[in-house]
């Protein structure tokens, strides 16, 4: 019986993560580089947090001025970024590895640029958050 239960449990908290966690954002941190942990804990912390107002697009939540040179990145239609989760997905792992510079050091550093910009600031709510998720997962 407790074998039954056990089981039961495993399957139901992989088929959450599955779902929390679709396999074309895997496959996007992947193709990009991104460490699955952390793009795992973006993509956790935009379903929990982003509220869909304003100029942000998909589920990462893009910002509309930043979705041209990231479809230019990917080589994507603006409006397939905009409106097709699994292109949004592509476009956000692309951009924090590249524009965010993922690629070329300290990845929490990168994700501090992709929700906060390149300007210094004496915290990051957004960069905190997200990494309270990695240190969840």
């Amino acid at each position: 019986m407790l074998k039954t239960v056990t089981t039961a449990l495993l399957m139901l908290t992989s088929m959450h993560v599955s779902a929390d966690y679709p396999d074309c954002a895997s496959e996007a941190a992947a193709e990009y580089g991104v460490p699955y942990k952390v793009f795992h804990a973006m993509v956790l912390e935009a379903q929990e947090n982003w509220d869909g107002k304003g100029n942000h697009y998909g589920p990462m939540g893009l910002y509309d001025l930043i979705i041209p040179i990231a479809a230019d990145g990917i080589g994507a239609p603006e409006e397939s970024v905009r409106n097709e989760s699994c292109v949004n997905y592509q476009a956000a792992a692309w951009w924090i590895m590249n524009k965010a510079g993922g690629a070329e050091g300290d990845i929490w550093d990168a994700v501090a640029v992709y929700y906060h910009g390149h300007k210094v600031r004496e915290s990051y709510p957004m960069r905190d958050r997200v990494r309270a998720i990695y240190n969840q997962l």
